[in-house]
């Protein structure tokens, strides 16, 4: 078996394997309608459908800080391939399949094994997120765009200045595909660094000034007035992300609870036992990255950390988090995974030992395309969607409401009131809920029990304004029971 994987791993042709893989589970995709910020963002946005009004609206000053190259590709979709959500769900699907064979050969130029990194990319849960929902697809592009830097930079002709100048380009092409990608420049001198192919002088440290300062425009004009909108404060934020690092490691690690969306806990501070441990934890890994930096662990340790930060630590947005803002990471995620597997296999001596770890390799990537096809499946429609983010996540309320909406449309009234009532009971300072299932109940023709209803939204609305979403849980019965209370609910 060992010399069966082994040709396998070494032939000439090995890329094929990972990249065939991506149309064979992805297929079901196709048919997945359009979702959620989808419907708004795309199918009913004149933007995104049409060129001229791309024009007009996005080659502007203020447009060029809102990813105009991810819209750009929308509009040409919509173009070329129709209204319909297969064509988006196609452009993804090939996308990700690209950067499946940028991601092997980036591992092959790093001298880590290409084909397990691959085959891990390929099948990983996580990329539903940007070929399973459409939206993703500004994180999968500017990915795309990443992993042609990357290949480009760890040769020896990004050291001129056509290289140089190749870079630059590709870092546009990024930071206007997703902003999150100004990252770029720290990212692409931690690994040189790590690679001792570059020192801390004068010109060195001038160039990457300059390269940082339209990361700092995009920080100025983009981050800072979107994640002032943010339902959570940039404080909350951090610190949630620190609470909920066993969250956040399962989604890499063991990534079977894939979902549209997750509502984790809120944290505020350290007087939890979650922040403290995720604190220490990531001082753990700043501190083996400063004595491994020159290691191979150390540099795609470090990468990973880098794009992870952006999206997930400083800025907050209206989840704690989403899974396609992992994909960028999750390249590096899958260099670490293969590297650790070539140094097991490298210490492991008898050829049982090899065979059993490359049985479990084998194994998980097979659990793995088995959760892909089912979240493929779930996504097919909107009712099965929310019936599993609520099966993961009974306290969410959005769930809640979203699943009754979707039951709504299939004329089940009744039930849909009774999942609007589980996502008052869990969050009844949103105004919305109260105004869905006075509108159902209206349908029932239950006019009384409707006004009564439609009340209580115009009060809740008075007291704690017009809150749209709520997908944080914070797990504080007395906020709920005063809030409950103060609005007169039993």
């Amino acid at each position: 078996m060992r010399t069966i994987i082994s040709r396998v791993a070494q032939h000439p042709w090995a890329w094929v394997m990972p990249v065939i893989l991506v149309p064979l589970i992805y297929w079901q995709a196709l048919s997945i309608p359009f979702y959620y910020s989808e419907v708004r963002g795309i199918q009913n946005s004149s933007v995104a459908t049409s060129i001229e009004t791309f024009q007009e609206r996005m080659l502007t000053p203020k447009g060029l800080t809102q990813r105009p190259i991810s819209v750009l590709s929308y509009a040409l979709n919509h173009e070329f391939l129709g209204a319909s959500p297969e064509g988006y769900h196609l452009v993804n699907i090939i996308i990700h399949l690209l950067n499946t064979f940028l991601l092997f050969q980036l591992a092959a130029r790093l001298a880590i094994p290409p084909l397990p990194a691959s085959l891990l990319f390929a099948v990983h849960p996580l990329a539903t997120a940007t070929t399973s929902q459409i939206f993703g697809r500004n994180y999968s592009l500017a990915t795309f765009f990443l992993l042609v830097a990357l290949n480009h930079l760890v040769t020896k002709q990004a050291w001129n200045i056509k290289g140089f100048a190749f870079q630059a380009c590709l870092f546009l092409l990024m930071i206007l595909t997703k902003q999150t990608l100004a990252i770029y420049p720290l990212l692409a001198f931690w690994i040189l660094y790590c690679q001792q192919r570059i020192k801390f002088k004068p010109k060195i440290l001038l160039l990457l000034t300059i390269a940082i300062v339209p990361s700092l425009v995009l920080v100025k004009f983009y981050a800072e007035p979107l994640s002032s909108t943010a339902t959570i404060s940039r404080q909350d934020f951090l610190f949630s992300q620190l609470g909920n690092w066993s969250a956040l490691s399962s989604f890499f690690i063991l990534p079977f609870q894939t979902a549209l969306l997750h509502d984790l806990p809120l944290f505020s501070g350290f007087d939890s036992l979650e922040v403290i441990v995720g604190s220490f934890i990531l001082l753990a890994v700043l501190l083996f990255l400063g004595c491994r930096r020159y290691f191979t662990a150390g540099l795609l340790l470090g990468s990973f950390l880098l794009l992870l930060s952006p999206t997930n630590t400083f800025f907050p947005k209206n989840e704690i988090v989403r899974e396609w803002r992992l994909y960028p990471s999750l390249v590096f995620f899958c260099l670490i995974a293969s590297h650790i597997y070539s140094v097991l296999l490298d210490k492991f001596r008898h050829s049982f030992y090899k065979n059993t770890l490359s049985i479990g390799g084998l194994t998980i990537l097979a659990l793995m395309t088995a959760t892909v096809i089912n979240q493929n499946k779930v996504y097919q429609n909107h009712k099965s969607t929310w019936q599993q983010v609520t099966s993961f996540y009974p306290h969410s309320a959005d769930a809640w409401n979203n699943l009754a909406l979707a039951v709504g449309k299939t004329g089940d009234y009744e039930r849909a009131i009774s999942y609007l009532e589980n996502a008052i009971n869990n969050k009844p300072e949103i105004s919305r809920y109260y105004q869905n299932s006075a509108l159902f109940l209206a349908k029932l023709g239950k006019n009384k029990e409707a006004n009564e209803m439609a009340a209580k939204g115009a009060m809740v609305h008075k007291v704690f304004g017009n809150k749209f979403q709520a997908v944080h849980f914070q797990g504080d019965l007395s906020r709920i029971k005063k809030n409950r209370a103060s609005m007169g609910i039993k």
